[in-house]
């Protein structure tokens, strides 16, 4: 019986401990690094992005298996008010290639930070600039680890890619689908399971192959470090009307005092010396790499052959 009630009282204390962090007050950002040691870390989430200060890098484009009309075989979507955020959960081979990536990544959730009135919920900020919404794309190394929970602490693990929104008068199509179901989720802890997948890549920018990329971490408690983001450059857009359903998700479970879900977003975090690259095309890079090679070649070949017919 003793063992029980230690069993008991270690599985209450892990709950309370999962439950104590914020978006504001004593369990906010500026407090989490004492519940989570590492959202002190030196390589944290999210950052300000300085166009004049990113390095370029040569990388190909994304490749993106199963984001499109026809979803992966057995492939399935719920959505899910955490309390913090509302998540999209899917199942099946959601596949991300290229675009500087060493493997292939399994994506298996987005979710989205905004805030009250949507104007300036972003996390990450963009020549100073906050979006109304960023949106995140999770995944992690299909090739090396079995899930996310066994790529969490590995460098390079998980990958992040963030897309900001704006807030227009029209309608994106692109989004419709997805937010048919919050209206089912509007406390903490109620879920909704999509008749069937939407697809992922129109909710995406169109330009896929300008971005930012640097290493980091999750933006939530317990902040883990190791992840490998991706900033677009390009934003998508929802309507007004469509923002007003993230203003009916409340943070509170149901039968409690309503607290709206909003203002989820963390400040940015110091760089602390960290690069940020922006993306050039690497198949124009080896073009122009071969070429120069190409060339200096042919110039050997002309000095080879000047030598050679003058000497005789």
């Amino acid at each position: 019986m003793t063992r029980i009630w230690i069993l008991l009282l270690s599985l209450c204390m892990n709950s309370c401990h999962s439950q104590e962090w914020s978006y504001s007050g004593e369990t906010g950002p500026a407090n989490w690094h004492k519940m989570y040691p590492t959202c002190g870390g030196e390589n944290q989430s999210p950052i300000s992005i300085l166009t004049t200060e990113a390095e370029e890098m040569a990388m190909l484009n994304f490749t993106w298996t199963g984001f499109g009309d026809d979803p992966p075989n057995g492939a399935s979507m719920t959505l899910s008010n955490l309390g913090t955020t509302v998540q999209v959960n899917f199942t099946g081979d959601y596949l991300i290639s290229g675009g500087g990536l060493t493997n292939t990544y399994k994506a298996t959730m987005l979710h989205f930070h905004w805030d009250e009135n949507g104007v300036h919920g972003s996390e990450h900020t963009l020549d100073e600039v906050r979006y109304p919404i960023e949106m995140h794309l999770v995944g992690y190394d299909f090739e090396k680890y079995d899930d996310f929970d066994s790529a969490l602490s590995h460098p390079e693990g998980i990958i992040v890619v963030a897309t900001f929104l704006e807030i227009t008068s029209e309608d994106n199509p692109n989004y419709s689908e997805m937010f048919t179901g919050f209206n089912s989720v509007t406390y903490k802890g109620q879920s909704y399971q999509y008749p069937s997948p939407f697809p992922i890549l129109p909710m995406l920018p169109y330009n896929t192959w300008d971005f930012y990329r640097y290493h980091g971490s999750l933006t939530t408690p317990a902040c883990d470090e190791g992840v490998l983001w991706t900033v677009f450059v390009q934003y998508q857009q929802i309507s007004h009307d469509q923002f007003s359903n993230f203003n009916t998700l409340m943070s509170n479970f149901e039968g409690e005092e309503n607290v709206p879900l909003s203002n989820n977003y963390r400040p940015v975090q110091p760089l602390n010396g960290r690069s940020v690259y922006r993306r050039i095309d690497g198949e124009l890079a080896f073009s122009k790499s071969t070429e120069f090679r190409i060339n200096t070649w042919m110039t050997c070949v002309a000095v080879v052959l000047y030598y050679w017919t003058t000497s005789l």
